[in-house]
């Protein structure tokens, strides 16, 4: 389930184009990495927006960037930010689209989706690997 934490909240942006109000499933943040401690630009939403057409509701979206550096986030970024909006046991995914469809706006930025309706199938884990919890029993 997507939400928005308490910490978020706090480093919600309320004035400016990218204002929201307090308390929304939407909005944009300026948070520092707990990685690098460089401060972060995350903008997210629950994909509820009513103003959206009915087939394109339901994209939950996290984008982020770091504010003042022209790299990507860290692995670790995007794991802590799928932790921060979803719960541990959400699939949630970083796309590489088609070709023909895909769209680079921001060299910086990288994305995490996950739809709140469709169900999304994972690999079964000994795909990935041995899952050595288990095999320790």
């Amino acid at each position: 389930m997507f939400h928005v934490n308490l910490f978020f909240e706090q480093h919600r942006i309320a004035d400016g184009d990218y204002a929201s109000p307090p308390g929304a499933l939407f909005g944009a943040f300026e948070v520092p990495s707990p990685i690098t401690g460089d401060e972060l630009i995350v903008l997210a939403t629950d994909g509820e927006d009513a103003t959206l057409a009915e087939d394109l509701r339901g994209w939950q979206h996290v984008s982020v960037s770091y504010k003042r550096r022209r790299i990507l986030p860290t692995w670790l970024d995007m794991c802590w930010l799928k932790d921060a909006f979803w719960d541990h046991e959400d699939c949630v995914v970083q796309y590489h689209p088609a070709k023909s469809q895909y769209i680079n706006f921001h060299e910086g930025v990288l994305h995490l989706w996950r739809h709140a309706r469709l169900p999304f199938p994972c690999p079964p884990t000994a795909f990935v690997g041995p899952n050595v919890s288990l095999s320790k029993q």
